[in-house]
């Protein structure tokens, strides 16, 4: 992202005399705009057509400790152009991070190197994910994250910005992703069946019975509801492996598994 000091904002006692050494300092400097604020004290913008100095006249003595735009001697602010202002990215310390994964999986990583400086607020003002992630979690004390394994490569950063806030790290578990035949998540993003299609299809107990199924708690892909599958459930039980499904327009097909993926681009 490039950035240019665009002006800076002083009060001064002389504005007469720092115009003079601006224009001294700098010979293409020319008053740009001049007037007064509503409280009467002058102003003048002195730059070119690229830069300038705003200088205001400062009517008190700093006797006192100095407060901006409080009409004291000092600098008011400094302003910079940027080519994305609307987005605003955290500045990561290069610097490994070991989250710890129930599963087994490696999450360590160096996420400046990895992932880079990760944008806080988006370009239409909204939160991003990776700091909203964060702040949800700790308002609503959640201590075990258990999420599709897409997004562990996410779990660095978010460790770091836990440590920033001073917000508690959660336990993390990644499990197994449903794929489409040519390797994407089963995921509307893609354009994969969604519930509605599903619903004119599936029951359901009956869908739940085929992912249970299909995630290893189950022997066949008998009618199930997530009360009965808790009784027995066991995190040894689901596979480690990712499973393609087909759809058919009719119905649900297990294809098989597939070795797990960690490119997935919309993570």
């Amino acid at each position: 992202m490039a950035t240019r000091l665009e002006h800076a904002n002083l009060a001064v006692r002389d504005v007469d005399g720092m115009i003079r050494f601006l224009r001294t300092a700098f010979p293409d400097f020319r008053i740009r705009s001049e007037g007064k604020t509503w409280q009467g004290w002058r102003w003048v913008h002195v730059g070119n057509d690229e830069t300038y100095v705003a200088v205001n006249e400062a009517t008190q003595e700093p006797a006192e400790p100095w407060v901006s735009y409080a009409g004291k001697p000092g600098t008011n602010h400094l302003g910079y152009e940027v080519d994305d202002v609307e987005a605003l990215r955290l500045r990561l310390e290069p610097g490994r991070v070991e989250p710890e994964d129930e599963g087994g999986w490696d999450l360590t990583q160096d996420p400046a190197a990895a992932m880079g400086d990760p944008v806080l607020r988006r370009k239409d003002g909204a939160v991003a994910y990776h700091l909203a992630v964060v702040v949800d979690d700790a308002e609503q004390e959640v201590t075990r994250v258990v999420r599709g394994r897409d997004l562990a490569s996410s779990t660095a950063i978010h460790v770091v910005l836990q440590r920033l806030l001073e917000h508690p790290t959660p336990e993390y578990r990644h499990h197994l992703l449903l794929l489409e035949e040519r390797g994407d998540k089963l995921a509307k993003l893609h354009g994969a069946v969604g519930w509605r299609e599903l619903r004119e299809h599936y029951s359901a107990e009956r869908l739940c019975g085929f992912l249970a199924w299909v995630a290893g708690l189950q022997a066949t892909p008998a009618e199930a509801t997530p009360r009965e599958l808790l009784r027995g459930f066991d995190w040894a039980r689901v596979g480690g492996e990712d499973q393609v499904l087909r759809w058919t327009g009719g119905e649900l097909q297990h294809l098989g598994s597939r070795p797990g993926r960690s490119d997935f681009s919309d993570s």
